[in-house]
């Protein structure tokens, strides 16, 4: 698990792309776990304090509009991420690659940057020479991400625990329809499209005037359109929500306003452990009318296929893994005009996003929050999800083809990671509920990270001078 997080930051130094908040974040999480997994010197007390005061400053205080080149769309309370250009080869692609960043507006970052804040405070009470409560989130900072975040959820899902990647918008083609809209990426990409300037004032505004034939070439040739943006809500920001919540429930009186504030802008866990029964991908079951759960992206099947063959062979019917998008074929057709549309209209899953699913399902059942959702559908899925995440791992799948097993966001550190946070929690427990579910997935994921993902990890790894 430290490796893993050591290995991510390392290949995400300084301000990194969409990671510029969290490679600090984790850099202090890894401060703080040297203190007690490492047989090393630790850490000062003042590096960790400097860390925590450097999240702290990033985070939002007031919200601005989209109105280039003054402001970005940027939400209060929200951590910041930013989209760079993925350029290589000459110094002027290193230098573009650095200096043109765009600021996104998503929880994801959100999410995980206050995650990481409170596992840092955790292990940091358990410390004496450390002053935890210093490492702590005000309420007021934790209150600001928790309503940026709720700003998130579904519009056209209320009460369902479906969370957006990004803000939405109504639709302009359908007023009873909300719709993804990534305010700093979606105009200035369309209207270069349309042979606008928006692009060309945010460069001069950014002091890159001189190359900005090099960035509209380079953005042009991706052809991106307004429908690449109108994405439904995924299963990978909505498990994220619901770790959240079990975090600041387990804190408990640490933070006594954060879960009830989390509970308050939240449904009941039985809504988010619906979504598993209507969407996850069941290829061995009947074929419902519409054929949900049944069609997955041939790029993923190419991948994975013996995953498949092998749980057909043996008879697994109740394989069901957990997909990327909320979203059904049939909804896609009915919303794919008033702009909202899984890509290239079909489902996907990626072992990341299932992953990150795993570690919300252990995490909650392991903090006594509830455990009522968890039916033999979820436990289907989870069992399943992390059986895809192991053989992803120990075929080598994940080594060959990370594009397709991680097709979601293609990053090896990344995943393992996620699936790090769940080994760390389950073998952790001193007693872990529905065991043989939990057993079976401690087993298999503990088993995949000791030999294939570490020797992946080891494998990738580098180490930045400095």
């Amino acid at each position: 698990y430290m490796g893993t997080l050591f290995s991510w930051i390392s290949m995400h130094p300084g301000p990194a792309a969409l990671w510029r908040t969290l490679s600090i974040c984790c850099t202090l999480l890894c401060a703080l776990a040297l203190c007690s997994n490492i047989a090393v010197a630790a850490p000062s007390p003042e590096l960790i304090n400097a860390l925590f005061a450097k999240v702290q400053s990033m985070q939002y205080t007031t919200s601005t509009p989209f109105d280039p080149p003054r402001t970005f769309y940027a939400q209060a309370g929200a951590y910041p991420s930013d989209v760079r250009l993925d350029l290589e080869g000459s110094e002027l692609d290193a230098l573009l690659r650095e200096e043109f960043r765009v600021p996104d507006a998503n929880p994801f970052v959100t999410n995980f940057a206050l995650q990481i804040l409170l596992e840092s405070y955790s292990i940091a009470a358990a410390h004496t020479d450390l002053d935890a409560s210093a490492l702590l989130p005000s309420n007021a900072s934790i209150a600001a991400a928790l309503s940026s975040l709720a700003s998130f959820h579904d519009k056209n899902r209320p009460g369902s625990g479906a969370i957006m990647f990004w803000p939405q918008i109504v639709s302009p083609t359908n007023a009873s329809v909300w719709m993804a809209w990534p305010y700093n990426l979606v105009i200035p990409l369309t209207d270069l499209a349309k042979g606008g300037t928006v692009l060309e004032d945010i460069l001069a505004a950014m002091g890159l005037s001189k190359y900005a034939g090099l960035i509209i070439e380079a953005l042009s040739a991706l052809n991106v359109t307004e429908d690449a943006f109108h994405i439904p809500s995924d299963f990978d920001d909505s498990a994220l929500n619901v770790l959240l919540g079990t975090l600041l429930f387990e804190l408990g009186d640490a933070v006594p306003e954060g879960y009830a504030a989390w509970a308050a802008a939240n449904p009941p866990l039985s809504a988010w452990a619906s979504l598993f029964e209507s969407y996850a991908y069941a290829p061995l079951q009947p074929s419902s009318a519409n054929g949900n759960g049944t069609f997955l992206d041939p790029r993923v099947y190419y991948v994975a296929h013996e995953f498949f063959e092998a749980a057909a062979a043996a008879g697994n019917t109740e394989l069901r893994l957990i997909p990327t998008w909320i979203a059904s074929l049939e909804e896609t057709r009915a919303l794919a005009a008033a702009g909202v549309a899984m890509p290239f209209n079909v489902q996907n899953t990626d072992a990341s996003v299932c992953a990150n699913n795993v570690v919300a399902m252990t995490r909650t059942l392991l903090s006594g929050l509830d455990s009522t959702w968890f039916g033999p559908t979820q436990q289907a899925a989870l069992v399943s999800s992390a059986e895809y995440i192991a053989w992803a791992f120990t075929s080598g799948a994940a080594s060959r083809r990370p594009d397709l097993i991680f097709v979601y966001y293609p990053s090896v550190y990344d995943a393992l990671w996620f699936v790090g946070r769940s080994v760390v929690a389950l073998n952790s427990a001193p007693v872990l509920p529905f065991p043989q579910v939990l057993g079976s997935v401690a087993a298999v994921l503990t088993d995949a990270m000791r030999g294939a993902g570490t020797e992946l990890l080891l494998a990738n790894m580098t180490m930045v001078a400095g």
